[in-house]
């Protein structure tokens, strides 16, 4: 087994452009993607080695991200109820490095607010066709 050679990166670095857009005051961002197996069994066996079949089923996915709230734009794309691009580069927007779009439709906006706190907008998104994965150019 070989040693990995890429190097751990800070999010500090990273940046999100959503709707062609850079998205500023952005404090956190996750994506979520899982894989149904679907796994049917032939009467008579016993082991997971005899099943009748084992194939991946359908692929979900959803993003997460935290703001500090500056204006309405990102709850206006949930009112849109469009599709819109998700494009992040988790190593920063470097020629060469890493780069993820996603085709998403924003199904959750929240704003919270704190007494003596920044104000803050969450925002959730379900991925609706596969992520591209590529390197920035």
């Amino acid at each position: 087994m070989s040693t990995p050679t890429n190097t751990p990166q800070i999010g500090r670095l990273a940046q999100l452009v959503i709707d062609g857009a850079i998205a500023g005051y952005c404090t956190s961002y996750e994506v979520s993607e899982e894989g149904n197996v679907v796994q049917e069994y032939v009467l008579g066996q016993t082991s997971a080695a005899q099943w009748g079949i084992s194939v991946m089923g359908n692929l979900t996915g959803n993003i997460s991200m935290e703001h500090l709230y500056v204006d309405d734009t990102y709850a206006n794309l949930l009112e849109a109820g469009a599709a819109i691009e998700i494009i992040d580069y988790p190593l920063g927007p470097v020629t060469g490095k890493p780069m993820h779009t996603y085709s998403v439709i924003v199904s959750s906006a929240t704003q919270s607010v704190e007494q003596e706190a920044i104000v803050t907008f969450s925002l959730e998104a379900v991925i609706i066709a596969p992520p591209i994965r590529a390197v920035a150019p």
